[in-house]
């Protein structure tokens, strides 16, 4: 099958290659060497990604679901290529062909270079014995045996018309009806049995002549020059035929190697830790990337391997890596250890070696990559131990955290949201969190990610932080706004439901019920929530609704921007009797105050006739019992949680 491989290092080119399902992607990669060989770019680094995932060498074509006609990115291995250091470290890389990583799979590109080499000069050389053949066929027509141009002819029309042609940068072409190693099998034998009856012929003649002596040195009868001729030829003519069929069985050896054999082994075959650690404390730049995304794919190989990193300091070398001033070394870094910290008894090695204070400055990169794997890296870090997440947030690590919010790297935010919920798990760190600001305006700024996994993390963990201290809540102005917004970003109902709960503790104090009800949009949002089958979320709206209307100028407001008719909404479509008698009564008190003369006056068959039509369903005050407490381990951490009143 064909694949296309293009990169923004070669922005006019795309290249061609061609693979089979079974091809690891080492060799797709040496394929892509012998490319930048000709073009002189033989220690270009780079990785292959398909579908936004990154290849790694052992896996095969079919492992990542690559199929005909798919198109691979090359990714530079460095993020600056073309940089003044990139171009140093280049210039000391070549100091020593057989050094480290580079040096062995250079000198793997030049062996293979070298054989493919050998194998043009021998496909030339036998398009140049089969023009002497030509020659052979000419000269047996004068000969003795003249017939045997009958069959040389046509045997050497045959042999020059399926005879493969091959270049380096081509490949194999001409007659593909055989394929090369067929036909070099099957040549050798006809040119062998050939040879073998022009033996047999010189034998003939040879017997001829010696038989008649050539007295005298008088060339006549049998010893005649005509006869002389014939044998010399056919002595010459079967060494040819001979050299010819070793040079065939020669080029079978040689066709069995195919590009990529020597450097897939190489890519594929588990280094030595050792040399990869001491090359990871190399100068050049380049060794230290190839030594940290080796480490990278070694630890992404097996547990075994996880734990063989460790043992012999691999932890501390990566920590080095993630501080150096190339970019693509601190991504490989920072990818290894991601790697490694998926091993719960991993990560508590590395917090006691004090690796997270490091981890958490890799947020601080410029690479959005970087950033993504010390997020994830984390995440593993505060899943399991709540010692762990203690060494998380040291050293100013919830200002580090937040931060991450501020990236356009949607999975960077996501892992965040879900990172700032596991902590706030922890009593001790929620406390943390609610007294400070930046964590809140992280999460708000979470809130508005067009990103439905990331927005329902981050309502939920301002949700406990509401609980631990509902006036930090409420001291986040830009947060109402951000709350009505939800009704329109989704029909969710467990995130609107959890927006909805928010908004209440803004209604639940008068000064921030004030600031909810000069929203605009308030009237609107409440009703694409009361619009909901929820029943939660239908008797959090009409709660909401009760505190804007509890107070007389409140409850002008609330009539003014038609929360009457979200009331009206809810009761006619209420989930259940509890959020209808919940809504019916809110109607009552927001109708039945004396400063409500702007109202119709409602006659006495009005009256009749509306308690008739509400008769259905006699309303009771009722209190909001039956609220949702905050869903998972939310609501084992915070302990008796307060009713909605």
């Amino acid at each position: 099958m064909l694949i296309y491989a293009s990169s923004k290092s070669f922005p006019h080119k795309t290249f061609v290659l061609t693979a089979k399902p079974k091809h690891t992607i080492a060799r797709v990669r040496a394929q892509l060497l012998h490319v930048l060989y000709e073009f002189g770019r033989e220690d270009h680094q780079f990785r292959l990604r398909f579908n936004g995932q990154y290849l790694k060498d052992s896996l095969t074509l079919e492992d990542y679901g690559i199929v005909d006609n798919a198109v691979l990115k090359m990714i530079p291995m460095s993020a600056d290529n073309d940089s003044l250091l990139d171009v140093k470290s280049l210039a000391e890389g070549m100091d020593d062909e057989d050094s480290g990583a580079l040096g062995s799979v250079r000198s793997a590109l030049y062996k293979e270079v070298a054989t493919l080499d050998r194998r043009q000069f021998m496909v030339s050389f036998y398009h140049g014995l089969l023009s002497v053949h030509f020659l052979g066929v000419m000269c047996g027509a004068v000969s003795s045996y003249w017939y045997i141009a009958f069959y040389l002819l046509p045997f050497y029309l045959i042999c020059s018309h399926y005879a493969p042609r091959f270049s380096r940068t081509s490949g194999f072409t001409g007659n593909y009806a055989l394929t090369p190693k067929v036909y070099c099998w099957l040549f050798a034998v006809l040119i062998t049995v050939i040879g073998g009856v022009s033996v047999v012929l010189l034998v003939i003649k040879s017997i001829s002549i010696v038989k008649h002596g050539c007295p005298d040195q008088v060339f006549v009868d049998e010893c005649s020059h005509h006869n002389v001729y014939t044998a010399v030829f056919l002595g010459l003519h079967a060494i040819f035929f001979f050299a010819t069929a070793i040079l065939l069985l020669v080029m079978v050896a040689n066709f069995r190697f195919q590009p990529g054999d020597y450097i897939e082994k190489l890519l594929v075959q588990m280094r030595d830790l050792q040399k990869i650690l001491e090359s990871a404390k190399s100068t050049s730049v380049k060794e230290k990337r190839m030594a940290a995304f080796e480490l990278a794919a070694m630890a992404a190989t097996s547990d075994d391997n996880k734990f063989l990193i460790v043992a012999e300091g691999g932890l501390d070398t990566l920590i080095s890596l993630g501080l150096s001033q190339d970019l693509s070394t601190q991504e490989y870094a920072a990818e290894s250890l991601a790697e490694l910290l998926t091993v719960p008894q991993i990560q508590d090695k590395f917090v006691e070696i004090g690796g997270v204070k490091h981890l958490t400055a890799l947020l601080h990169s410029r690479g959005e990559r970087c950033v993504q794997e010390a997020m994830t890296a984390i995440s593993y870090v505060v899943q399991d131990s709540e010692q762990n997440k203690h060494a998380v947030i040291a050293d100013r690590g919830l200002e580090d955290l937040s931060k991450v919010a501020y990236h356009k790297n949607l999975s960077s935010q996501r892992t965040l949201a879900g990172v700032f919920l596991e902590l706030l798990f922890n009593k001790e760190i929620c406390d943390q969190m609610a007294s400070m600001n930046t964590p809140a305006q992280a999460l708000i700024h979470l809130c508005q990610v067009d990103d439905e996994d990331t927005q329902g993390l981050a309502l939920q963990s301002l949700e406990l932080l509401a609980i631990e201290s509902p006036e930090m809540l409420r001291a986040q102005e830009d947060l109402i706004s951000v709350l009505l917004e939800v009704a329109h970003q989704t029909v969710d109902p467990r995130r609107q439901t959890v927006a909805a709960k928010l908004l209440l503790y803004y209604a639940e104090q008068r000064e921030s019920c004030e600031r909810l009800v000069l929203e605009q949009s308030l009237s609107e949002s409440l009703m694409l929530f009361a619009k909901s089958t929820n029943p939660t979320l239908q008797k959090v709206i009409v709660k909401i609704i009760q505190h804007t209307s509890s107070q007389t100028d409140l409850r002008i407001q609330a009539l003014e921007l038609h929360l009457d008719q979200v009331l009206l909404q809810i009761k006619h479509n209420a989930a259940d009797r509890e959020a209808w008698n919940m809504a019916d009564s809110a109607l009552q008190m927001m109708q039945s105050s004396d400063d409500l003369s702007h109202l119709p006056v409602l006659s006495t068959a009005d009256k009749v006739s509306r308690m008739h039509s509400t008769g259905s369903h006699p309303g009771s005050i009722t209190s909001l019992r039956s609220l949702d407490q905050p869903t998972s381990r939310m609501a084992s951490r915070a302990g008796s949680q307060r009713s909605i009143r």
